[in-house]
């Protein structure tokens, strides 16, 4: 665990001396998006000590702006007609990291945006140490460090991991809903498939990935397992279903 630790961290640092972003207008450099928000003196003390750091080539996408300002106002009104709706998770995450920062002061823009690279970081060492786990228990020892490794160095994780988007947390949720099916198939029950489909549809509130619902229930299809797919498809949408309506209604 340290040193797959050890290893995102040094590739937490790369992504920011060697950025790998997009080219199109969507991604813009930090200066473009210092007049949308109010820099407070915080911000401006975190910029001139971080900002000189960070290569020149480094640029913010343009949906931070959405994850920034609900991470630091989780408040219903940004969520009225908010394109957003689907993908509270994310920054009700940020906004939990940030609760010990509010017992003294409102957190800033800037320290919001540093809390949501720190998310994003636990999120992906969760992730690898969950995915090394499964690959060595289902392989080997050598295929789980390898296909560790590869994960870590991947162009995926490289580009994202610098950007308080919710990609890390779609890692968190593929791996650890295959986590959650290997340990169902092993021993399975009822209570147990109730639970699981909870957490995974709660995944779904992260970012509507819906290749986890799919896969699922082919797999349970394929295996003959019809009433088992359907009890997960209904208690997998449940999150989403109470969320939206308490949102909405």
């Amino acid at each position: 665990i340290v040193v797959l630790v050890s290893l995102l961290f040094f590739q937490l640092i790369f992504s920011f001396l060697f950025p790998s972003c997009g080219s199109s207008d969507s991604w813009q450099p930090i200066s473009a998006y210092l007049p949308k928000f109010s820099a407070e003196s915080s911000d401006g003390f975190l910029l001139s000590k971080v900002y000189p750091l960070i290569s020149s080539e480094y640029r913010l996408n343009s949906d931070i702006g959405h994850y920034l300002e609900l991470g630091r106002n989780f408040s219903p009104q940004y969520f009225e007609g908010n394109p957003f709706l689907e993908r509270p998770l994310y920054p009700f995450l940020i906004f939990l990291s940030s609760l010990p920062v509010r017992l003294f002061a409102a957190p800033s823009y800037g320290i919001i945006f540093g809390l949501a690279i720190l998310v994003n970081f636990i999120l992906i060492s969760l992730a690898v140490v969950l995915f090394f786990w499964l690959l060595k228990t289902i392989f080997s020892l050598k295929t789980a460090w390898l296909s560790s490794i590869l994960l870590i160095f991947s162009p995926f994780s490289h580009s994202y991991l610098n950007q308080p988007l919710a990609e890390m947390l779609m890692v968190f949720a593929v791996v650890a809903s295959v986590c959650l099916l290997y340990n169902y198939i092993k021993k399975p029950t009822t209570l147990k498939l109730i639970i699981f489909s909870l957490i995974i549809g709660t995944f779904m509130l992260g970012k509507m990935f819906f290749a986890i619902s799919f896969f699922i229930l082919l797999l349970a299809f394929y295996s003959r397992r019809c009433k088992e797919g359907i009890i997960f498809l209904i208690v997998h949408l449940t999150p989403f279903l109470l969320w939206y309506t308490f949102v909405t209604r």
